[in-house]
């Protein structure tokens, strides 16, 4: 099975967080856009036309927007703080909590910026000082009305605002509809609503390009994933959106967020004790194509989906911890759909911890795939519990899993396969290169369903595998997997890594049959493999190596008309951890082949470079000498640390059915 183009947004988190605090806190998020007016608010302001100065703020948001143009800003004030002209001076300190009337505190319909977080200092004299802060101002719905309203084909930044006590049918604090929202420090509480307890969001998007909001994030990224990441195609219109912390809210469903045919970025996400009476305790996605890169989900409550639940949604859900939550089934993720197999159109989750998590006396404490295709990359998927599948229970659904590590779930089994009675539905997932460690039964297959294992290790089961239906176990590992520890923050840091008596390590298949994509070439911290002899089993890669290089192309076979030129990337992946100088050299049998890159190239530890082949199909002399033969081009690099080398090679094929037209050429001496 080939998965091709898999976006992996991984390990954006700690410098993400960092990079937004710290725009934040220089006032650097801003709409650009010529002279932008500047209208504050605060507590101690008043509500008349003309208000907004640094000496005469308005006081509620809402005069304040009402009063605003496209473009403008609106800076809220989270402290007022207020010195008299007495001696000795009394300081009198507010801390905002803006509220309102009617259905919402805060209607949007224009582009503004809102800005949370300033201190309102000023005195008796009419000195005055807004100060940027970093805590954010609350908006308060007092279960009365939402806190925030967005709607419209409009563009409106909002930065360290606290929604909070907010009531509706859509969005309890927030709800967004067709907007290009950006988010950036909010957190949003202790709301209810019937879809979406703390966040409603309907067509929406909330994108960004980090290239052109920090270089110190740019370069953090590009050194983990190389410079290709930065054409990921939802990297669009410039914004991001993160810090959001959801917690306490309660809803039908989406007890946190509730996102619909939304293409959305949510970075550094926080989603905690969240509520759903029936789908998705932290956060429903349905359809459109969100993007979570960094955060937690913990301790969220559900009937399906106790931390996530995706409707038909190809999320790509990357680096996250979904932890202890809760639900009758699936209760750290339940994937209903999408039933076919379209690698445009299913959802990625890769590098995340999913442990702790709890269905009871039901099924897939980790996961629950209902009739759902996916693909689960470098995950760890441990200690959940469940009365059957305590790690992932498949109902008529065939996910692909690579690099994943099974361990420890608790329950009837690790992983159980079954269909949907009466149905020609039935379960065949596959599994390359994964950990299936210490439970009672590592994987149970009903009758009428199908595993195919590639380079499993197995270890600690009482079972490895059984079931009525079929397990195919090919080139399975037995061993110890050498986990440096299986416990919890802080006692252990790494948790189910490995140590370098493992018997994972270059255990691994080779995977460049099965993808096409630069993602299987990095662990769960962003490390690349494969280091040393092979690709280490299960999610982490450890770096045993100090000298090490793979060079890959992720286009093997290729087919031109006699017209074609072709420019092709190879990847070379220093995976040691020391520097080193690489000799490029190229063979092409049939001298289709040319090396347009500079040789020697230098790689540091860790990192990967592109070497660009052109492939030339034009030539008389090419075409004359076959109509059915395959070129072979063989491209080396040879390490100056070791002298080892390693080559990748490229088969072109001639499209024979434009050969007509350059028969009298060809034919000529």
């Amino acid at each position: 099975m080939k998965i091709q183009r898999v976006l992996l947004v991984v390990l954006i988190g700690f410098a993400l967080v960092t990079a937004v605090f710290s725009m934040l806190n220089q006032g650097q998020v801003a709409l650009a856009g010529p002279a932008a007016v500047v209208i504050r608010v605060a507590p101690s302001g008043t509500d008349v036309n003309g208000c907004g100065g640094a000496a005469a703020p308005c006081r509620t948001i809402q005069f304040a927007v009402n009063q605003a143009n496209d473009g403008d800003k609106i800076l809220i004030a989270t402290l007022d703080v207020a010195l008299s002209a007495t001696f000795p001076p009394v300081v009198v300190t507010a801390t905002a909590r803006y509220t309102g009337t009617g259905a919402n505190v805060i209607e949007l319909t224009k582009t503004v910026d809102l800005q949370g977080g300033f201190v309102y200092a000023h005195t008796g004299l009419s000195v005055t000082r807004w100060i940027t802060g970093g805590m954010p101002a609350i908006v308060d719905g007092e279960m009365a009305r939402r806190g925030l309203k967005v709607s419209g084909s409009v563009s409106p930044t909002v930065s360290l605002l606290a929604f909070v006590n907010g009531f509706g049918d859509y969005g309890g604090n927030i709800y967004a509809e067709t907007a290009n929202l950006q988010l950036l420090g909010t957190p949003i509480i202790s709301g209810q609503a019937t879809y979406g307890g703390g966040l409603y969001l309907k067509d929406v998007t909330i994108d960004f390009d980090l290239s052109s909001i920090s270089g110190t994030v740019t370069e953090t990224l590009a050194s983990i994933f190389g410079n290709g990441w930065r054409n990921i195609s939802w990297q669009t219109r410039n914004r991001l959106s993160g810090l959001v912390w959801l917690s306490g809210n309660r809803a039908d469903y989406g007890g946190g967020l509730y996102a619909e045919n939304s293409r959305l970025v949510l970075a550094g996400l926080g989603v905690y004790g969240n509520v759903a009476a029936i789908d998705g305790g932290g956060i429903y996605f349905s359809g459109g194509r969100p993007v979570v890169a960094g955060g937690v989900v913990l301790s969220n409550t559900a009937v399906n989906g106790g931390g996530v639940y995706l409707k038909d949604s190809p999320a790509i859900w990357g680096a996250t911890a979904v932890l202890s939550n809760s639900a009758n089934a699936g209760g750290g993720f339940y994937l209903s759909g999408p039933a076919s197999l379209n690698p445009e159109n299913m959802p990625i989750l890769t590098n995340n911890y999913i442990r702790h998590n709890d269905s009871g006396s039901g099924q897939g404490g980790g996961f629950y795939f209902d009739q759902a295709m996916a693909l689960l990359l470098n995950n760890v998927i441990a200690d959940n519990n469940a009365a059957q599948a305590g790690g992932a229970y498949l109902y008529g659904s065939s996910p692909v899993f690579i690099h994943n590590t099974f361990a420890q779930n608790s329950g009837g089994s690790g992983i159980y396969l079954t269909r949907p009675s009466g149905t020609t539905s039935f379960s065949a997932p596959s599994f390359y290169n994964n950990i299936v460690a210490s439970h009672t039964v590592g994987l149970d297959v009903d009758f009428l369903n199908a595993a195919l294992m590639f380079n499993t290790l197995w270890y600690g089961n009482g079972v490895n595998y059984q079931g009525a239906g079929s397990t195919a176990d090919s080139s399975g590992v037995t061993g110890g997997p050498g986990f440096v520890c299986t416990g919890d923050f802080p006692t252990c840091l790494t948790p189910y890594h490995l140590t370098s008596g493992s018997a994972a390590i270059d255990s691994g298949g080779d995977l460049t049959a099965v993808s096409d994509d630069l993602s299987l070439f990095y662990d769960i911290d962003g490390q690349l493999r494969p280091n040393g002899e092979g690709f280490d089993i299960g999610a982490d890669e450890l770096l045993t190596g100090t000298i090490s290089a793979w060079l890959a192309t992720l286009e093997p076979t290729i087919q031109l008309t006699q017209s074609e030129s072709l420019t092709l990337p190879h990847y070379l992946f220093n995976t040691g951890t020391l520097t080193d100088v690489f000799d490029l050299a190229l063979e092409s049998d049939l001298g289709w082949g040319a090396l347009l890159s500079s040789t020697p190239i230098t790689l540091s530890g860790q990192t990967s470079g592109t070497i660009w082949v052109r492939v030339d199909a034009v030539t008389p002399r090419a075409l004359a000498a076959t109509l059915s033969r395959q070129e072979t081009i063989t491209l080396t690099a040879t390490s100056r640390n070791s002298g080892q080398k390693t080559a990748s090679v490229t088969q072109v094929t001639i499209n024979t059915l434009q050969l007509n037209v350059y028969l009298p050429a060809i034919l000529k001496p």
